[in-house]
Order: structure tokens, then C-alpha cells, then sequence
């Protein structure tokens, strides 16, 4: 993978609602704005999937140094083998993936 931007998101409040619909994860730390992890995962996956035109993923690590909140916008970049995720250029996570 060579550096470029894969997708750009700014997750709101009602994002926020309709992953909690389906998760139903009441974890209080989210309503105070931070986006739920696996929210922000399977919006990579989508990323990932649609950029390398994978029907899915099959190996997946990812790391996540700092929360997102909502507001934020959120840049996933390819990086070398793997991927980052930035909000106002600074790296908030990083992993690889790799897919089929």
C-alpha cells in the first residue's frame, strides 16, 4: 500500500444512536460523544473493502491510541503495509488488514 487517503468520516450523535440500536452497548463513556470502537472498525472494514475491492476481510489487527468523538473528522490513510487512523493529523489509531 502506498500513502493516500482511503475515506474520510465525521460521526454525529445520531450515528452514535443507531450503533447503540444495534449493539445495544450502554457503556456510559459514550454518551459523553466518544464513538464506539467497533462502530469506527467496521467503517474501516467498508474502507478497506472498497478501496482494495475485497468482498471481505479476512485478517485484521488495529490498535486504538485515543478515542474518537464525535465532530471529529476522522481520516483513514494507507501507510506502508498497513493503515492509520488520523483526526486533525495526528495518529488516533493504526493496524494492517488484509482480505479476500
Amino acid at each position: 500500500m502506498s500513502d493516500h487517503d482511503l475515506g474520510r468520516i465525521c460521526f454525529d450523535a445520531g450515528d452514535l444512536r443507531q450503533f447503540y440500536r444495534v449493539s445495544a452497548d450502554a457503556n456510559p463513556v459514550h454518551a459523553g460523544g466518544v464513538v464506539y470502537g467497533m462502530q469506527l472498525l467496521a467503517w474501516i472494514e467498508g474502507q478497506l473493502c472498497t478501496a482494495y475491492h475485497w468482498q471481505q476481510v479476512t485478517a485484521l489487527d488495529y490498535r486504538l491510541h485515543r478515542p474518537v468523538m464525535i465532530g471529529q473528522q476522522v481520516v483513514l490513510r494507507a501507510s506502508g503495509t498497513g493503515f492509520v487512523v488520523l483526526v486533525a493529523g495526528a495518529v488516533v489509531g493504526r493496524g494492517w488488514a488484509h482480505g479476500a
